[in-house]
């Protein structure tokens, strides 16, 4: 087997796709927010032009899969101060009671 010349070669690499068709799913397109749910968007921005630290630590609950002392951190690091997970736990609780009053209005 002999080299080939370096004009020959691609010089970067290339999966090789030789293989049959396959039948994959079609993607999900992102439709954005359902409106009967737009109300959830309208409370979070409202909680957090009224209540930032409350609204980023319902944020943090809802979206990150964690213990409450790491929450807790994560939360003090963004917001740029020291949060006990006592005092997480009870804006949390504040902001729970805060969002399920303006789901009832």
């Amino acid at each position: 087997m002999g080299m080939l010349p370096m004009w020959a070669v691609s010089p970067i690499r290339s999966a090789n796709d030789a293989d049959h068709p396959h039948d994959n799913p079609e993607i999900a397109v992102d439709t954005g927010t359902p409106h009967e749910l737009r109300w959830v968007d309208r409370a979070m921005a409202s909680m957090h032009r009224q209540y930032p630290l409350r609204a980023l630590i319902l944020r943090t609950k809802f979206t990150v899969s964690a213990s409450q002392a790491v929450k807790a951190r994560m939360v003090a690091e963004e917001y740029g101060g020291a949060l006990s997970i006592w005092q997480y736990r009870r804006e949390l609780q504040r902001a729970v009671d805060w969002f399920n009053g303006a789901q009832a209005t």
